[in-house]
């Protein structure tokens, strides 16, 4: 599949999409793009950048922007925040870095499952427990990777080993019901609940609700209070069929990491949205054909593209569907069709790696990118961390009891 410059053309014409060409991050360029299709742009990310790393942040709503909004304002400050603290005591190290990702997403469900508990009342907040978000985060700080997922956003890695053809590796797996592995762990967890995970329209979710097993948010299918007291009323079309006592979906991300050799070449950050329209293999060689300029766009309008071939439609008729709320397993007539029913809302990253090259990133511009937006805004990245003076693996401080 090759992407012609009509598509590319047509996603500059599109109000709802936007796009950042190219800029530097510490080891080399990366581009942004998305495209809006619900009523609320329920994807949000950033890239964070200074002279010594690079983050990455993806962050796919669900049933409104609340969660997504809030990861994009507060988990890279909070994870930042717990790096700085723990290196005014230790060297960092693998573990140690892998415990305080696990604790940043620990923190985020907690507070904003707060809000659902009061939202602005005195009581639980009926819109607001169902509202959650995926959140995929990567952290590059030297020649190390970290990665943290749930949800269904992807990131593949695309290597050129000496001899071969470009490898194209998926770090972590999806939380989708769509991936064979999720319903079999669902029953796995909950064998004796046998309506666990149901087929609605033909499409698999949890107790016929949640598209994805793991989210932050969502605390109406975390929290038996929510199901279990006779004052809570769910959200209308978000009553589940039977009763549960026990969380049937999860806040725990799964993570990666890699030593960074000099062979990778570029990371493809994707929302869910993005990868039901793109396989990795698609993905993959359309930037390895072409140019890095505007290769997030290129991207995102190949996937528009898809939707449009799906549906037997021109990209511009796609294009101009009015926004909207797709009410799942809800049939449309003709006069109802709405953006979200050929294609979720959208995002996508391309981060180079360069790391054989020199490349750096000025200190007085250390930057955050935020997607949807031409704002330009300082980075919460310090100026007095040196990746030498602190991230050495050969050093192993105890607080998170590495052995």
């Amino acid at each position: 599949m090759f992407q012609n410059n009509n598509s590319v053309d047509e996603f500059d014409q599109d109000p709802m999409s936007w796009s950042m060409q190219l800029e530097n991050h510490f080891c080399g360029e990366f581009s942004m793009a998305s495209i809006q299709s619900n009523l609320k742009m329920e994807d949000k990310s950033q890239v964070e950048v200074c002279n010594y790393a690079t983050f990455v942040g993806i962050y796919d709503g669900n049933k409104g922007d609340s969660a997504a909004r809030y990861l994009n304002n507060y988990i890279f400050k909070d994870l930042l925040d717990r790096i700085e603290k723990y290196l005014k005591r230790y060297n960092m190290t693998k573990d140690a870095a892998k415990e305080i990702m696990l604790q940043s997403f620990s923190e985020m469900e907690k507070q904003f499952t707060e809000i659902a508990d009061f939202g602005y009342t005195s009581w639980k907040n009926p819109y607001m427990s169902v509202v959650s978000s995926g959140c995929l985060i990567c952290l590059i700080w030297g020649r190390e990777l970290y990665l943290a997922n749930l949800g269904d956003s992807r990131a593949i890695l695309c290597s050129n080993q000496p001899g071969s053809e470009l490898l194209v590796h998926p770090m972590l797996r999806d939380h989708n019901c769509r991936n064979v592995e999720i319903p079999q762990e669902l029953e796995s967890l909950h064998g004796h609940d046998d309506t666990i995970c149901s087929n609605v329209f033909g499409e698999w979710r949890v107790k016929g609700l949640s598209e994805t097993s793991r989210c932050i948010g969502n605390a109406y299918l975390k929290k038996a209070e929510f199901t279990t007291e006779s004052g809570f009323k769910a959200a209308p079309g978000e009553e589940v069929t039977s009763i549960f006592t026990e969380p049937v979906l999860s806040a725990e991300p799964e993570l990666y990491t890699r030593d960074l050799d000099g062979t990778e070449k570029f990371i493809i950050f994707g929302s869910g949205g993005f990868w039901k329209l793109l396989t990795n293999e698609e993905a993959a060689k359309i930037v390895n054909d072409h140019p890095r300029e505007g290769i997030a766009k290129r991207l995102a309008a190949q996937a528009v593209k898809v939707a449009a071939e799906r549906w037997g439609l021109a990209y511009r008729e796609v294009m101009l569907a009015p926004k909207g709320v797709k009410i799942s397993g809800k049939p449309c007539t003709s006069s109802e069709l709405i953006k979200p029913l050929y294609h979720d809302d959208i995002t996508v990253i391309v981060v180079y790696l360069d790391l054989n090259l020199p490349v750096t990133v000025d200190s007085e511009t250390y930057n955050s990118y935020r997607s949807h937006s031409d704002s330009v805004l300082p980075s919460g990245f310090g100026y007095d961390v040196k990746v030498d003076d602190h991230w050495d693996y050969g050093k192993i401080g105890d607080e998170y009891g590495e052995t």
